[in-house]
């Protein structure tokens, strides 16, 4: 598995079958399924995710790349994904990944990434640290979290991470 570029436009495919990236992550932004992608080009899910993690490395623009709404309340949170760009849905998906690399559904693992960066996020700030702020990723996030919850005590944050509801 390994990805490289074909065509005098330097268009980035998967080595051996030749499929274009952009094709595999167009089909993931309109919702299709893991197997949908599998059987309709010859590839694996292995190289599905090798897609989507090429497309969060090369992406780079993650400036208000996320909006967050509160569903909840001061004290009981429930934030729901309002926009996201496509560098950064991909970028969680990718997170969520490598935390749970057997999960087959996209907003599963959407869900289990966001809820990760979060965590690392809130956590950091509980204890006095700025590691978050080394990651695009997590800064866009956190961005986010701040614009729509303002700036909140990190431990309500933490209590009320859902990760059953992933």
């Amino acid at each position: 598995m390994s990805i490289e570029t074909r065509g005098n436009l330097n268009t980035l495919v998967l080595t051996g079958s030749a499929v274009p990236i952009n094709e595999v992550a167009n089909h993931i932004v309109d919702r299709k399924g893991l197997d949908w992608i599998c059987n309709r080009y010859p590839i694996s899910v292995d190289e599905v995710f090798e897609c989507i993690d090429t497309i969060a490395d090369l992406g780079g623009h993650y400036d208000q790349g996320i909006t967050l709404i509160n569903r909840g309340d001061d004290t009981e949170i429930s934030l729901e994904t309002v926009s996201v760009t496509d560098t950064v849905y991909f970028a969680l998906i990718s997170y969520g990944h490598q935390q749970a690399p057997d999960w087959l559904d996209m907003d599963k693992i959407y869900n289990r990434g966001l809820v990760k960066v979060i965590e690392e996020i809130y956590t950091d700030i509980k204890h006095d640290r700025d590691y978050y702020e080394s990651s695009e990723l997590h800064m866009c996030v956190h961005f986010a979290i701040f614009e729509e919850l303002g700036n909140i005590d990190p431990e309500t944050v933490l209590k009320n991470l859902d990760w059953d509801n992933e």
